[in-house]
């Protein structure tokens, strides 16, 4: 993992595909995909990472880490890639699913397939941190993208500091006691929640004649409401050190989305406004240097739900926009 020579003729095994790997123990799916776009050099800081998690309803097998296959040969023409250190896109443990039910006696399937939050997003977490270890992502190194649950993830590791979440009854054991700190997660420059739900209680409610909505999250979080808000990105807090390098939320949505609808994206743009945030971060300033102050951009997208990352090129686009204010912010 450490740099070599860069001549022409080194190019010619790029980009690479470093793929299926164990970033923790926990399951079959607890592994993720490296893809390099030239010689790796791990002292290089000109350029950033860019992290992927998958949507899926935290419970769709069929929904892995090949998600961002499609929009690859698109970043790789884009103005992006010559900024771009590596890409990794991770997969997760998931929930039950009605409709692929886990194998009868298989206790590997029943171990990548029986999760219920927090796993999937301290999974997130611990692929974050193994990328820090095996690959020197460090923070402020990376832009850290979500679609629709991956989405949510990426906001749940933003507002819990890098630390690993808790069960209420892990939350009630502790209580008075310091929990660990989220100093070994690397936090990213832009944040990209794609199509995200970030309000679990609101979107049921807005589905409620669609017995699916309410079927994948109480799959994922329970029948407990309490939990729904308390998991939702909506409810989280987004001021302070917690944030060290990262000074960009992206809330990257289409209106032509016909699972998650819009009013999802204006909730968490309403919060981090409330909180602080200005919207159409990293502004250039009068003197004509970019604002490094805590900033939101809204990115309108074009496509249905799935066609965003199906089809690639959306999902590319809004990853080359995240990128560039990356260059523009150093």
């Amino acid at each position: 993992m450490t740099s070599s020579s860069t001549s022409t003729a080194d190019y010619r095994d790029y980009p690479k595909y470093i793929i299926n790997q164990s970033y923790s123990p926990h399951s079959n799916l607890n592994n993720l995909d490296i893809i390099l776009l030239r010689p790796y050099d791990r002292n290089d800081i000109s350029k950033i990472w860019i992290v992927y998690i998958h949507g899926g309803a935290w419970r769709d097998p069929r929904k892995t880490k090949s998600g961002i296959s499609a929009s690859l040969p698109h970043l790789y023409a884009s103005a992006a890639a010559s900024h771009i250190a590596g890409i990794a896109s991770l997969n997760y443990r998931l929930s039950p699913h009605p409709t692929f039910p886990v194998k009868p006696g298989d206790s590997a399937d029943l171990a990548a397939r029986s999760a219920q939050h927090p796993t999937h997003v301290n999974d997130a977490i611990d692929a974050l941190r193994w990328l820090k270890t095996e690959w020197g992502v460090r923070d402020g190194g990376y832009v850290l993208v979500g679609h629709s649950c991956g989405g949510t993830m990426a906001m749940q590791i933003m507002t819990s500091e890098g630390r690993k979440w808790k069960t209420r009854e892990q939350v009630k054991a502790l209580s008075g006691e310091k929990g660990e700190e989220g100093k070994d997660t690397p936090m990213p420059r832009v944040v990209m929640p794609v199509e995200a739900i970030t309000d679990l209680p609101k979107l049921v409610a807005n589905h409620a004649e669609q017995n699916m909505f309410e079927d994948f999250v109480v799959g994922a979080f329970s029948k407990e409401r309490q939990v729904w808000e308390e998991a939702s990105p909506t409810k989280g807090t987004y001021r302070g050190e917690k944030w060290r390098d990262a000074s960009l939320v992206i809330l990257a949505h289409s209106k032509e989305d016909e699972l998650v609808e819009w009013e999802q994206c204006d909730l968490l743009l309403d919060v981090l406004k409330a909180q602080g945030w200005k919207e159409k971060g990293s502004q250039i300033e009068a003197d004509g240097k970019v604002s490094k102050e805590p900033g939101v951009r809204v990115l309108e997208l074009r496509g249905k739900h799935d066609e965003i990352w199906e089809d690639g090129r959306e999902l590319s686009r809004a990853i080359n926009i995240a990128v560039e204010r990356v260059m523009e912010m150093r």
